[in-house]
C-alpha cells in the first residue's frame, strides 16, 4: 500500500488506549527484569505464569 491509500485507514487513538499500552509495556519490562535477576527454570515458569495471568487466559 502506498502512503496515499493508507491515509483513509487511519483513526484517532484515545488517551485511554495509549495508557493501557504504556501499562502493558511497563509490565513486560518488569517481567524481563525479573527473569534477568532470577535466571532459572523456576524464574522462567514464574514469568510465563504471570504473562498468562495478564493476558486473561
Amino acid at each position: 500500500m502506498s502512503a496515499a491509500s493508507d491515509a483513509g485507514l487511519r483513526r484517532a487513538v484515545s488517551p485511554l488506549e495509549l495508557f493501557f499500552d504504556l501499562v502493558f509495556v511497563f509490565a513486560v519490562g518488569q517481567l524481563a527484569e525479573h527473569l534477568h535477576t532470577e535466571l532459572s527454570w523456576r524464574g522462567a515458569a514464574e514469568v510465563v505464569e504471570t504473562l498468562g495471568a495478564e493476558s486473561g487466559d
